[in-house]
This record gives C-alpha cells, sequence and structure tokens, in this order.
C-alpha cells in the first residue's frame, strides 16, 4: 500500500510502520493505495475481503475495490466493485470483513485498470492484506 495525502506536514513522510506484516498507520485520515494485477480477462471476482487488526473497536475502516476505464476521461471516478468495513468486535486479533456483493464482476484488463483504496481513520487500526476470489464462474 502507498499512502496517499490528505497530509498533516508537508513533509510527504509515510508516517506508517510495518511491524510482523502489519501496515500501522502512524496519523489520522490516511488513504492508502494498492494496485491490483488480475491474470485473466474475462474472469469473474466472487469476493472482496480486508484482512486487518484493530486495537480498541472504536474506529471503521473502509476499503474498496475499485476499476477505472483506461480509454476514458481521465476527469471520471473510478467504479467501487466492492466495499467492505471493519467492524466491532474483539479487539487486538486478526479479524477478517468479506463481501460478496461485488458490481460489474467480470475482469477487463484491456479496457480498464483496478486497485484498492484503503480510508485509515486512526491509527488503531491496522491492515494485514486484502484477499480477492477470482474464478471462471463464482459458485
Amino acid at each position: 500500500f502507498i499512502r496517499h495525502c490528505p497530509c498533516d506536514d508537508l513533509s510527504g513522510a509515510d508516517h506508517a510502520s510495518v511491524d510482523n506484516g502489519i501496515l500501522k498507520p502512524e496519523v489520522t485520515n490516511t488513504h492508502y493505495y494498492a494496485p491490483v494485477v488480475f491474470p485473466r480477462d474475462g474472469e469473474t471476482v466472487c469476493s472482496f475481503s480486508l484482512v486487518y487488526r484493530d486495537v480498541n473497536a472504536n474506529d471503521t475502516m473502509t476499503v474498496r475495490l475499485e476499476r477505472k476505464l483506461t480509454n476514458g476521461s481521465p476527469s471520471l471516478a473510478p467504479k467501487v466493485m466492492a466495499q467492505v468495513k471493519t467492524g466491532a468486535g474483539t479487539l487486538d486479533k486478526l479479524r477478517v470483513s468479506t463481501t460478496t456483493n461485488i458490481v460489474s464482476p467480470t475482469i477487463d484488463t484491456e479496457n480498464e485498470f483496478y486497485f484498492v483504496e484503503a480510508l485509515v481513520p486512526t491509527f488503531n487500526l491496522g491492515i494485514v492484506g486484502v484477499r480477492i476470489v477470482v474464478k471462471p464462474v463464482c459458485p
């Protein structure tokens, strides 16, 4: 994941650390992006999951799988394919949030590119990773 501002300072520093595979933001209201490369056109995204750590269960992180047209207007907003949010529950344990509600799930790498956007409101949430299940046909 790569941090994108709004930045609290002008240094452009990431202000995050990685500890045993957990991305730990050190500032609030941070956006992170990661490219997604699918191996084949025509397959279907069946589910989208976030694996995360939550220290206090008081805040909600939103993570989206998004697509953008390669031959469209650069100013058009990306389309959200799937979205998950963190939830209350067991503190400081590895957690998974999953959705199978995928909008336009067919992959078209010829005309689109894909990425994940994470909106992290506080340093109490850590990103372990995302899991995207892709199959020729979803069950």
